[in-house]
């Protein structure tokens, strides 16, 4: 599944960039990780979840969001969600995690582990650091119109492979 988005791709031209016509979209389901196997004879429903890494979500949302640029990956935020792909690391130890709940039970644990080796070591810098994390912020939310209104410039390309089953191998 691909977005084009044309008014993305005449900035990128005059930009004098390679400009950029497809990007590829995630499938949710069928999963694009497990190899997506359709009946082609059998009607279907194909999920593209919009998140922060979707290119039809707005540029200004994924500002906001903190998401960077890819640089050629396809993401999706429900690699997260299942921990399938770290997204947020400790900032004293570097062990990444995929939820911000198992980055927050990783330092509880290592800071009670801290705790024993007595008061002489400093505490900034360390698991017992209270300032190490920021809350997680409950940020702007993404609406239907925001989503809407990206629409306009954009269109959608399902692109579908089948082999016949008798005598396609």
């Amino acid at each position: 599944m691909y977005c084009v988005s044309w008014n993305e791709y005449a900035k990128q031209k005059s930009e004098d960039l390679q400009p950029q016509l497809l990007q590829t979209m995630r499938i949710l389901h069928p999963n694009d990780e497990l190899d997506s196997s359709l009946f082609p004879s059998l009607p279907s429903t194909i999920t593209h979840h919009i998140d922060a890494y979707s290119p039809l979500t707005p540029s200004y949302f994924r500002k906001e969001a903190n998401v960077l640029h890819g640089h050629g990956l396809v993401l999706r935020e429900a690699d997260n969600f299942t921990e399938g792909r770290a997204a947020m690391s400790c900032p004293v130890c570097g062990d990444s995690y995929g939820s911000y709940k198992g980055l927050k039970r990783h330092i509880e644990y290592n800071k009670k582990q801290e705790d024993t080796f007595g008061d002489d070591l400093p505490v900034e810098g360390t698991h017992r650091d209270v300032n190490i994390i920021s809350p997680k912020k409950s940020g702007r939310q993404l609406t239907v119109d925001d989503i809407m209104n990206n629409l306009s410039d954009k269109e959608i390309i399902v692109v579908l492979e089948a082999t016949e089953p008798i005598i396609g191998g």
